[in-house]
């Protein structure tokens, strides 16, 4: 059998985090500050699109701490909470394998050590670093969606950009379906606005993906809206009329 080589981590192109922010920066459009949720080893792509905004990385592992102080090096203005977001502040049990970074606060991890980890609130937390709005808002951590985003209601309100990651499969590890997400993010006022990368099992079939909601009155939005001219899509050639 022949040897399988990884497939490599691609961090810019269309279909990547770095691909979708780009073109944001192309129309003018500046967050005051990013907001990681989620950040294990750190999101490639999310951080180098502005460089000089206030970026805020929220992340329980305690293994994914000397991650995140790489990180705060080589960015001028990092602030690094290594705890959980939730809806309360205190401690929650979780499930942490000891040979993996992730934290995870569902219930399909049964099999992982149980733990006890403490969180906040991400408003909580916005305040106490004194984040400047606009927010570009990030949130992909396997469980406990429906948590973080009540516990982020204020922080959504100076929020224009939210990149959620949505989990197909959802039942099989009692995550927030990508119906309960869009809800939530329609009931406060975020209309969809693209898409980022995607993840997929050994047999090629879709696990997930990174969807971008944006603020309907927000200024990102507006200016999108003016730039929709069309150009010519090089991944595809021209179609002929038969």
């Amino acid at each position: 059998m022949a040897d399988v080589v990884p497939t490599p981590i691609v961090e810019d192109g269309p279909h990547t985090m770095a691909g979708l922010l780009k073109p944001l920066r192309g129309i003018g459009w500046k967050p005051g500050a990013v907001i990681d949720i989620g950040v294990e080893m750190g999101t490639p792509g999310l951080y180098t699109t502005w460089p000089d905004a206030q970026i805020c990385l929220i992340e329980p592992s305690p293994e994914a701490a000397a991650h995140m102080a790489e990180i705060a090096a080589a960015y001028p203005n990092v602030q690094v909470f290594n705890v959980g977001a939730s809806n309360k502040t205190g401690e929650i049990k979780a499930r942490h394998h000891p040979s993996m970074l992730n934290i995870y606060l569902g219930t399909g991890k049964n099999s992982w050590p149980e733990t006890a980890i403490p969180v906040r609130t991400c408003d909580d937390i916005v305040a106490e670093a004194r984040l400047t709005p606009p927010f570009v808002y990030k949130l992909d951590t396997d469980s406990h969606e429906l948590e973080i985003l009540e516990g982020s209601a204020k922080t959504l309100e100076q929020t224009e950009l939210c990149i959620i990651e949505l989990n197909l499969y959802y039942g099989l590890k009692d995550m927030a379906t990508p119906a309960d997400i869009w809800k939530v993010m329609t009931d406060k006022g975020f209309v969809l606005f693209g898409a980022g990368s995607s993840n997929f099992a050994d047999s090629g079939l879709m696990k997930g993906m990174d969807v971008a909601f944006a603020r309907k009155d927000g200024e990102l939005f507006r200016l999108a809206s003016q730039n929709l001219g069309k150009r010519a899509n090089l991944a595809y050639p021209q179609h002929t009329r038969l």
